[in-house]
């Protein structure tokens, strides 16, 4: 029996990446295997604590600099590649930050995606030395119209070239990439109350 695979509207969209953003919040650790850990530098629009996400209140039009410090745990030179995705929620209803665009179904009442408001160069190769730190900044354009709510995203790292293989009891061999995401919420106003209007839009098997 086939799996049933939903498209959530816009509005149900949002509603899983609010729900999901509290227990998905990164700090600023090492994601298990990558051996690499991510910081922000809070800007001054920080709005809701320091606890290893960005949580900015911005204004329509506004230019917005994103910057990470990044430090490499191992012993040894590394390349690792970052950009700003969209969140997007996965078929168990938990938040990812990995190629949005691959996954969101087009809808027409999604207006706003994060990872456009990204100006080139939208992904950055940055070159870490054994045991050092380094930075990297993403500017980002805001919207001239004003939204309500939150958009939420994330910059995704992955080392580049770096693999490794674990081997399961049957023999087969998993190819393994690890990456690591820090969270990103833009709101322009962090005291508004919103009323969610869900709509399910289609409803079909998933392939294969």
């Amino acid at each position: 029996m086939n799996r049933l695979r939903l498209k959530f509207s816009i509005g149900l969209f949002f509603l899983l990446s609010i729900l999901t953003i509290g227990f998905n919040t990164c700090i600023a650790h090492a994601a298990t295997g990558a051996g690499f850990s991510m910081m922000p530098q809070y800007p001054s629009n920080q709005v809701k604590g320091k606890d290893g996400s960005f949580f900015l209140q911005v204004k329509p039009g506004q230019t917005q600099k994103i910057t990470v410090v990044v430090v490499n745990q191992e012993n040894k030179n590394r390349t690792i590649r970052f950009g700003i995705n969209t969140a997007y929620t996965t078929d168990n209803g938990s938040i990812a930050y990995d190629l949005a665009d691959k996954y969101l179904p087009k809808d027409s009442s999604r207006k706003f995606l994060v990872g456009s408001f990204v100006q080139d160069p939208q992904v950055q190769d940055v070159k870490i030395g054994p045991k050092k730190a380094g930075t990297v900044s993403f500017t980002m354009k805001m919207p001239t119209t004003a939204f309500k709510g939150y958009l939420l995203g994330g910059i995704y790292a992955m080392p580049v070239g770096e693999t490794s293989n674990t081997v399961t009891q049957k023999g087969t061999v998993l190819r393994n990439q690890y990456a690591y995401t820090l969270p990103i919420t833009l709101t322009m106003d962090p005291t508004a109350e919103l009323s969610l209007n869900l709509r399910l839009n289609t409803i079909r098997p998933k392939p294969g």
